[in-house]
């Protein structure tokens, strides 16, 4: 068993929840009811990905430059990158993680990554709500 393997074990057996192999080498973690982690092997390590919300029609363009913002050095995303689904109707969020991660680290980040993502679907709600009644 590799240390991905391992480290999933443990959280698996730690929070009680099963973590699922969709296919090959392509994991999904049950966060609670609205969030999922996708875990996928990387070359270098493995990604995390999540969709954080669909991207909203309204204010695109504006949304997308307080996105750009986040985006800049990591510095609103903890490092974690927003961007699209292939088909651009959702905004999600990817991490890079290095294979050689003991459990706590792991543990840690994959924390990061949920709440950044909880954050961000808060705020881009929070966004949208500003515009319409700045706008209304």
């Amino acid at each position: 068993m590799n240390v991905l393997e391992n480290n999933l074990n443990a959280l698996s057996k730690e929070l009680d929840f099963t973590i699922d192999l969709v296919k090959e080498g392509i994991y999904r973690i049950p966060i609670n009811e609205k969030l999922t982690i996708s875990l996928k092997p990387e070359e270098s390590g493995f990604s995390l990905f999540s969709p954080i919300i669909a991207c909203p029609k309204k204010y695109r363009e504006e949304l997308f430059m307080f996105l750009m913002k986040a985006n800049f050095l990591g510095q609103g995303t903890l490092e974690a990158i927003i961007g699209f689904d292939q088909d651009e109707k959702f905004l999600t969020l990817s991490f890079q993680i290095p294979y050689d991660m003991n459990y706590r680290a792991f543990k840690e980040k994959l924390e990061d990554f949920s709440n950044v993502v909880d954050y961000w679907r808060g705020e881009i709600v929070q966004f949208e709500k500003t515009k319409e009644a700045f706008f209304s």
